[in-house]
């Protein structure tokens, strides 16, 4: 949930809610929606194997693969997970560790989550190298007509 808080381009925004009661609601920021506000693969019930490996007795997917987000995810995210993705981000970006004596003097749970921290931000750069190259694609093309 923090990765895509912090690396994906969700639409949600803590200051619009805060001025925009009803945008709030609708978004999952007051509660629960009836509708999911995202839709993401299930993390519960995903196995190594195909992409529809799934569990049918899965309590959050129910088989489908698919978790239905129905709250605001930035509500969502537990404060740690975001100081992790936070940590990740200074040593991408500007080359600085967590702690003294570097990554590896960390606490073996810190250092996992970094490594799924690093694994979903992998995704994400991928996902969005891809738009940006459709786009320039898509641009090239409509400058030859």
């Amino acid at each position: 949930m923090a990765a895509a808080v912090c690396f994906a381009s969700l639409p949600y925004d803590c200051k619009v809610c805060s001025r925009d009661e009803e945008q709030a609601r609708t978004w999952g920021c007051l509660g629960p929606v009836p509708e999911p506000v995202e839709r993401w693969a299930c993390f519960a019930c995903v196995r190594a194997g195909p992409a529809n490996d799934h569990d049918p007795n899965c309590p959050v997917c129910h088989g489908t693969g698919e978790w239905g987000v129905c709250e605001c995810p930035r509500k969502l995210a537990r404060f740690d997970s975001l100081r992790v993705c936070q940590a990740f981000m200074w040593m991408e970006h500007a080359g600085v560790a967590p702690a003294d004596g570097g990554l590896f003097a960390l606490p073996a749970k810190t250092l996992a989550a970094l490594h799924v921290v690093a694994a979903e931000y992998g995704k994400y750069y991928e996902e969005r190298m891809k738009a940006e190259a459709a786009k320039a694609k898509a641009a090239a093309g409509a400058g030859r007509g």
